[in-house]
């Protein structure tokens, strides 16, 4: 699936589109807008999770949960962390982000989706780019862009709303991951 079919899906969806209808490039432009408005929200939102600011000093990994200022040093996503507290070498934490600014550009976002066992951009999408997050439920996340695409013109049938907020609702518990180790410390 593209993001070009997931904004197809979404119009399907909603009844503004046959399924066998092709979707006019202003209609894919305009939903692109709105598929990435919706992963800007996420992001913004900290649905993912609140970041440490960090500002490197040399070149390395990015670690969990962090946003880099770059400067003029090479910033990589982990494909492995060194567990602190445990000692082990583990995969990132499912939907962990790393957000990398570079001064002057737009920041990268990415995300780790241990289903995919990757990490995973959430900014600068094309339409023929697949949809982050399209294997947490494909149907959740095009309900999820209906009720973005919508707007004034289509009224959003009440199950593709409740479809749509159990997604939400399935990222923000993060149900298939581990759960990060909220421990304290004392002095």
């Amino acid at each position: 699936m593209t993001i070009s079919d997931l904004i197809k899906a979404a119009l399907v969806e909603l009844g503004i589109y046959d399924p066998n209808e092709d979707i006019s490039s202003a209609e894919a432009d305009r939903g692109l807008i709105v598929v990435q408005g919706v992963y800007d929200d996420l992001w913004n939102q900290a649905m993912f999770g609140r970041m440490t600011d960090v500002i490197a000093t040399a070149s390395g990994d990015a670690e969990e949960f962090t946003r880099v200022q770059v400067g003029a040093f090479t910033i990589t996503l982990p494909s492995s962390v060194d567990d602190p507290k445990t000692g082990v070498t583990r995969p990132p934490i499912d939907l962990c982000p790393v957000e990398l600014v570079t001064e002057g550009q737009d920041p990268a976002r990415h995300l780790y989706d241990a289903t995919r066992g990757e990490w995973v951009t959430l900014n600068g999408l094309a339409l023929t780019d697949e949809p982050p997050l399209n294997n947490r439920g494909k149907f959740g996340l095009t309900c999820l862009m209906a009720v973005h695409l919508a707007g004034a013109r289509a009224a959003v049938p009440v199950t593709t709303q409740l479809t749509a907020a159990r997604f939400m609702k399935s990222l923000a518990t993060k149900r298939a991951s581990t759960r990060r180790d909220q421990g304290s410390e004392y002095f």
